[in-house]
């Protein structure tokens, strides 16, 4: 007979504890204490750190709000500066701030200074800013004597007017008539016997004939101690120009044309010296290289 399989009963298995070693799943105190001190010094850091940048941020917003305020500031002084301008230009064209009341004329010789001042006074009660210098140059167009004139504002209320007049250098004889002109040929009125101005003899009215253009530009290349001697400038033709001086001689002077002027002229000055006034001579510079000096009629 087969006997019965034997059966073992099963022993129930007993729990493994592991002995000194600790549970890996709790936090021990010393791990927590650590936890807690590093997220207290990470609060801390994060507090510095906001604290840093709060205070840059209101560094730089205390730099901007100054910049705003000085731009602001800039702003207000210029728009002050301009209105404080205006104002003054306002009142200088629009009131009698500067208002001419006193008219001075200066630099007169054959025209008297109350007459120029009479054909001005419409510039009485002008400001000086806004003095019209054409107004001024027609109401003096009337006075030939005048070559040119300046304004100049005398603050508060003088006006000054300087001229410069035409000075005669010549007489020219027309239709019997002995008249004084200038160099551009501008008729300064007739000449009076006291008057010792060379006589220029041309044909045709002065200021428009080439034979006076030639007759003034010998006599500017004068010596200045010879102009006083020369009696007539006789301009025959342009390339022949003759001066008759002074005096019972009768001396001549053959210029020629206006060529190699400095040179003639100095020519001469050294020639006339050596010719005593009471002698009849003819000196003839026109080629002033070779000058020649005849004596007698």
């Amino acid at each position: 007979m087969k006997r019965p399989a034997s059966r073992t009963a099963k022993k129930p298995l007993a729990s493994r504890t592991t002995v000194g070693r600790p549970d890996s799943g709790k936090i021990s105190r010393d791990q927590l204490r650590a936890e807690r001190e590093r997220l207290l010094l990470v609060r801390e850091s994060n507090r510095q750190s906001k604290r840093t940048s709060l205070r840059a941020l209101n560094i730089e917003a205390k730099r901007f709000g100054g910049n705003r305020r000085r731009a602001r500031n800039i702003r207000v002084t210029v728009f002050a500066a301009l209105l404080a301008l205006s104002a003054l230009v306002l009142a200088t064209l629009f009131t009698p701030l500067l208002a001419i009341e006193k008219i001075e004329v200066s630099g007169t010789s054959r025209l008297k200074t109350s007459t120029i001042a009479a054909a001005v006074k419409n510039q009485i009660g002008v400001p000086l800013t806004m003095v019209d210098n054409e107004k001024i140059r027609s109401a003096l167009s009337g006075f030939k004597l005048i070559e040119s004139f300046s304004v100049v504002a005398m603050p508060p209320h003088t006006l000054q007017i300087r001229l410069i007049e035409r000075q005669p250098v010549c007489v020219v004889t027309i239709r019997g008539v002995n008249y004084l002109f200038d160099v551009a040929g501008v008729n300064l009125g007739v000449a009076k016997g006291n008057d010792k101005y060379p006589v220029v003899s041309i044909s045709g009215a002065p200021r428009y004939s080439k034979s006076f253009a030639n007759a003034i530009s010998v006599l500017l290349a004068l010596p200045l101690s010879l102009v006083s001697r020369v009696q007539v400038v006789e301009a025959r033709s342009q390339d022949n120009v003759i001066l008759q001086l002074k005096g019972f001689a009768g001396q001549q002077i053959i210029w020629g044309d206006q060529s190699n002027s400095a040179l003639k002229a100095n020519v001469l000055e050294v020639l006339i010296k050596k010719v005593p006034k009471n002698q009849v001579a003819t000196i003839d510079v026109s080629a002033p290289t070779v000058p020649v000096v005849r004596y007698g009629n």
